[in-house]
């Protein structure tokens, strides 16, 4: 009996917290596709959301919880392609786009590199803020075999002062790194 209710635990386990979303699964596909025509370098964005409001559903409407873009580079032509839950959009051509290059060329700094925290002095004290709701970024690198994730709350990125007087002592470090750079490239594809 022990034996059974331990299996029934462990379907349930994964029939709730194991399956892809219908986005996840329609970009893998797109993903293997595009591995099959030898494309390498592939860079996927969504944004999330921790302590926000539910979106406003619309009665007969399709409406999708989830957005995600893919971005690859094929033939020295760079693309995006939007995924949602609703809708099957077409891959579309990016004129001067420098964000596969840029994570080309950067792909080792990219995947040392992390996003540092709000931080400032308080006496001879480092004091870390945190916050319980926020907007953040999710940028998977895949390159060849290899592939990671990063997570980037665009509050750590923003915040130039704790209050008028205090600043964040990573702010300035933040600005300059390679995430920061290869974030605005994307939303700058994306919006």
């Amino acid at each position: 009996m022990k034996h059974f209710l331990k299996i029934c635990f462990l379907i349930l386990f994964q029939i709730f917290f194991g399956q892809k979303s219908k986005v996840d699964l329609k970009i893998d596909q797109k993903i293997d596709s595009l591995k099959e025509n030898r494309v390498e370098n592939l860079v996927v964005f969504s944004q999330n959301c921790v302590g926000c409001f539910p979106k406003i559903m619309l009665k007969d409407k399709c409406n999708s919880n989830e957005t995600q873009y893919l971005f690859w580079k094929k033939d020295l032509v760079s693309y995006q392609q939007k995924f949602d839950e609703c809708i099957d959009y077409k891959a579309i051509k990016l004129e001067n786009s420098k964000l596969v290059d840029l994570i080309t060329t950067n792909y080792k700094q990219i995947k040392s590199e992390e996003i540092r925290p709000i931080e400032y002095k308080k006496g001879k004290h480092t004091i870390r803020q945190v916050v319980d709701h926020y907007s953040y970024n999710i940028l998977k690198f895949i390159y060849k075999d290899d592939s990671f994730q990063k997570q980037i709350i665009d509050y750590q990125l923003e915040t130039k002062m704790i209050d008028n007087k205090t600043p964040n002592q990573n702010y300035l470090y933040n600005q300059k790194t390679i995430l920061k750079k290869v974030l605005d490239l994307v939303k700058k594809e994306t919006y």
